[in-house]
């Protein structure tokens, strides 16, 4: 099989991985107890310890799929997690799956079928010229700041504003992580340490965890995360396409085909009921939320153990991420 498809395969694959991995962190957080001893009960938890070496595998399958394929096809194939979110997500809230969650999924699924029938990608290149990157990094802080400012001057979309923000980052630093693994490739460790690329994609990973956590902790779980798992793959296609040098080669009735295929996962991800692009949480909480090692009792899910816990799934990012909700700042206000 070609570079291309060892790709493909590996970025559904850590797709799959990144979700097993929070359902059973999940499910040896509500198996613990509270208390301040909750972060040694965690650790001395197997299956906590599973679903934290799970984690660790996804991201290093989503970093090989990076290095082997395209950008542009990797990054849309990351939005298969949702199609495996769900299942997890009825599992560890002991739920049955909806009517509309199955059209989701469907759609969604029918949608990633296309696009890998359809979505052939030329490869490009690994390493864009640093003048090509720097112009890129200042387009994207421009956009991330213009949403933000409109979320100041409109409070009541917060969520999706800063989702979006958090998506774009993220869409940016998975091209910047294609980047420093080639460095890395060519010129050893030392070479990536001496590239700004490799502390620009560090600055940008933050900015995309802490604008994520603010648009989670702003209103409704769902309506950030539609908002990171839509544009985390556009923004990472459009930077492909700019200087990575990357081309769809579909031409005519199959270029149609792969526009409408993106289109219909993008209609799957919004046909899903708002609950069900959470793992486990509950969306009218606005309760603060620690760590997955260290999470207090608040009002959210109850857990066949009388637990109540407060949890959610980071998503689309390198790995699942649970931290504590950040509101914004009151100058942003």
């Amino acid at each position: 099989m070609s570079a291309e498809v060892w790709a493909g395969i590996l970025a559904v694959a850590s797709s799959f991985v990144y979700v097993a991995a929070t359902a059973i962190q999940q499910v040896g957080v509500l198996r613990t107890g509270t208390g301040g001893r909750r972060l040694v009960d965690l650790l001395a938890s197997p299956i906590w310890l599973l679903g934290i070496a799970l984690a660790v595998t996804g991201f290093l399958g989503h970093v090989a799929a990076l290095a082997l394929g395209s950008l542009a096809l990797v990054s849309i194939l990351q939005t298969s997690q949702i199609v495996f979110m769900l299942p997890f997500s009825a599992w560890t809230a002991h739920a049955k799956l909806s009517r509309r969650e199955y059209l989701g999924a469907g759609l969604i699924s029918v949608g990633l079928v296309g696009i890998v029938l359809f979505g052939n990608v030329t490869k490009g290149i690994d390493v864009p010229p640093s003048r090509d990157w720097a112009g890129t990094v200042v387009v994207v802080v421009g956009v991330v700041v213009a949403l933000l400012g409109v979320a100041k001057a409109k409070p009541s979309l917060t969520s999706v504003l800063y989702g979006t923000a958090s998506g774009v980052l993220y869409g940016a630093m998975a091209g910047l992580i294609k980047t420093v693994l080639a460095i890395a490739g060519s010129d050893g460790i030392g070479g990536a340490l001496t590239t700004w690329e490799t502390y620009a994609m560090l600055l940008i990973s933050l900015g995309a965890v802490a604008t994520q956590q603010v648009a989670l902790g702003a209103g409704h779980l769902s309506t950030a995360m539609a908002a990171i798992i839509v544009s985390s793959p556009v923004a990472s296609t459009m930077i492909a396409l700019a200087i990575f040098g990357e081309r769809f080669t579909a031409t005519g009735i199959e270029f149609l085909a792969l526009i409408v295929s993106i289109a219909i996962s993008f209609v799957g991800v919004y046909v899903l009921p708002r609950q069900s692009l959470t793992m486990g949480a509950d969306e009218a909480s606005e309760a603060p939320v620690t760590t997955a090692a260290a999470q207090a009792p608040s009002k959210g899910h109850v857990s066949h153990h009388g637990h109540r816990t407060h949890l959610h799934h980071g998503l689309p990012g390198p790995l699942p991420i649970t931290l504590p909700h950040i509101h914004p700042p009151s100058w942003m206000r």
